[in-house]
């Protein structure tokens, strides 16, 4: 939801990583199986939450992405971000 509603991550990261896609899980997940992969398994990495940080904003973030994560991590990937979508596939 951030990044749909504020362009400025998304120039920001695209300025400092050149060329990116972004996904959510659904997309993601649809996208493998389209190239013929097989889904074995996927996961969410709390990266904002397993990470120590001093970033203000992931301080700020960091009981609502807690208490969110607890109600449903689609959820709260989606809506606060700092998940990283992990997928195994053969």
């Amino acid at each position: 939801m951030q990044t749909v509603l504020r362009a400025t991550p998304l120039i920001r990261d695209r300025q400092r990583y050149g060329h990116i896609h972004y996904f959510n899980k659904e997309t993601a997940l649809q996208l493998l199986i389209g190239l013929g992969y097989q889904i074995i398994d996927y996961f969410y990495a709390a990266v904002a939450l397993g990470l120590p940080s001093i970033n203000f904003k992931n301080l700020v973030l960091m009981a609502p992405r807690r208490l969110a994560s607890l109600v449903n991590k689609d959820l709260a990937a989606r809506l606060l971000g700092g998940y990283r979508l992990l997928i195994l596939t053969r």
